[in-house]
């Protein structure tokens, strides 16, 4: 009965892989889905695009770009697109790289005046450490979102603040907004070009996107389009009104619209061209949506700029987008040809686009959901058990490690039936080091290296966690701090 059940499965998935998007009702998922999420998280407007086959087949908004006056969202309604604006930076640098004036193995220093980056390690950091956020830095002290009064500095000038290196190129993924500046820098530096001006020229100006700017003094045609951005706090949107600056622009600075980022959906999907134009040959587009760093070869992984979000058997590139008011997203299928690009303008009560994409893919790519468990004795499981915290964390000042010591990103436990649970989602193993939640919606691998273990979710292959050693555990350094104090106020007259 299984077999015939799942025959039948695999013979409806055939037949529905031979239909279009609009056949599959396209149009009628987004409408429903997209005011579903509206509502249920809570956030006052989105704008989305799709595309397929190199058109355009949805451009659309949702609820309201400026809550207060109850401004419609539109179509053409601009949002700031987070880090999706360094997809643009990394392209700018693979275009440097075709003509021959960037080798990717080179250290990044031989393209850099005004500073250097330190030899904390015996390796170099390369061109190709920046392009997969394997680099090594720890994360940036100062935040890196300021807002209109803010008057954003030289590119040159903001780098010389330079983030210690943790840890030696190449070991790990670590998200860094200051390894894309740097990128960002050295394709200014290399061109002798402003970064603004030379993403202009060479992607923008190419794919004829005129509601897109890495500028962020918006000409008065575009602000008049700009959405409001919200927080979301204690149960209500609220607005700062200021427009966001981004300190390091080639970091997250770029304003669109969902019509200009289909086109540039369409341009990666076709390989660097849209209409007639180039921004990539094609053999550089294919190298920079190929994996070159993994964390474990069973998860998703960075491929130059892009990195993986496979899920349901398909594989998936692009790259998600956040500023304080601003939540998107970038996602396309190099192999069936469409894509998506979506944001919404708060982050109310969850992450939205998530939702977005998980409804998406069940509802047009469903899957098998059979999980084959693999049996790991208590003992192993108990090993991986305990607090961790992301290596996207600042190293150098020890009260700032402290207090991430203090603050776990994930913790990992066992359940009752033998299980783990992680940030309470349960897993079950499905080999020794690797377990997926019961709802298969996450997948996570363990590692172990001496005395250190490491947690590497699919979800995220631009970052790692590592496990908290017992003595800095949240509960014992708790115990000790209250056992010092109340030593203190007994020996206090």
């Amino acid at each position: 009965m299984r077999k015939a059940l799942l025959g039948l499965f695999v013979l409806l998935v055939i037949i529905a892989s031979g239909m279009t998007f609009e056949q599959k009702g396209i149009t009628e998922f987004f409408d429903i889905t997209m005011n579903d999420i509206l509502e249920k998280y809570d956030i006052p407007g989105a704008v989305l695009s799709f595309v397929s086959d190199g058109e355009v087949l949805y451009v659309q908004g949702y609820g309201y770009s400026n809550l207060e006056s109850k401004t419609p969202m539109k179509a053409d309604s601009l949002v700031r697109i987070g880090s999706v604006s360094k997809l643009f930076t990394w392209i700018s640098l693979m275009q440097l790289y075709e003509l021959g004036e960037i080798d990717l193995e080179a250290n990044v220093n031989d393209y850099i005046s005004g500073f250097k980056i330190p030899d904390t390690f015996p390796k170099p950091i390369t061109i190709e450490n920046l392009l997969t956020h394997t680099p090594g830095f720890e994360e940036t002290s100062y935040n890196p979102i300021q807002f209109e009064e803010y008057t954003v500095q030289p590119l040159g000038e903001s780098l010389k603040q330079i983030p210690e290196r943790a840890f030696e190129p190449g070991k790990f993924a670590a998200y860094s907004n200051y390894g894309t500046a740097l990128a960002g820098y050295i394709v200014q530096e290399v061109s002798g070009v402003e970064f603004s001006d030379y993403v202009d020229m060479n992607i923008i100006e190419k794919l004829r996107m005129n509601s897109t700017t890495v500028k962020q003094e918006l000409e008065p045609d575009l602000r008049a389009r700009m959405s409001t951005g919200y927080y979301y706090v204690d149960g209500r949107n609220e607005s700062p009104t200021p427009f966001e600056k981004i300190t390091i622009p080639p970091a997250g600075s770029i304003t669109s619209s969902a019509g200009d980022m289909a086109k540039f959906i369409i341009a990666n999907i076709q390989k660097g061209e849209f209409e007639g134009e180039r921004i990539l040959n094609e053999e550089t587009a294919e190298l920079m949506q190929s994996v070159h760093f993994r964390h474990d070869p069973r998860l998703n992984g960075m491929c130059y700029g892009f990195y993986e979000m496979s899920m349901n058997g398909l594989r998936l590139i692009g790259h998600g987008g956040d500023t304080g008011l601003f939540h998107s997203l970038l996602v396309f299928s190099p192999e069936d040809n469409w894509g998506l690009f979506v944001s919404f303008n708060s982050n109310g009560k969850g992450s939205a686009r998530d939702a977005l994409l998980n409804a998406f893919i069940d509802r047009f790519y469903p899957a098998d959901r059979s999980i084959e468990r693999k049996e790991v004795s208590y003992f192993d499981k108990i090993k991986l058990t305990g607090d961790y915290i992301s290596n996207r964390r600042i190293f150098s000042d020890p009260f700032e490690r402290l207090r991430s010591w203090m603050n776990p990103d994930i913790t990992a436990e066992m359940s009752p039936n033998g299980d783990l649970i992680i940030q309470g989602i349960e897993y079950c193993f499905i080999d020794d080091d690797l377990a997926t939640a019961k709802n298969e919606k996450s997948l996570v691998a363990f590692k172990t290296e001496g005395a250190k273990s490491y947690l590497f979710p699919n979800s995220a292959p631009m970052i790692a966690f590592e496990k908290i050693p017992w003595y800095m555990s949240q509960e014992l350094v708790g115990s000790m701090i209250f056992v010092l104090l109340a030593g203190l106020f007994i020996l206090l007259p």
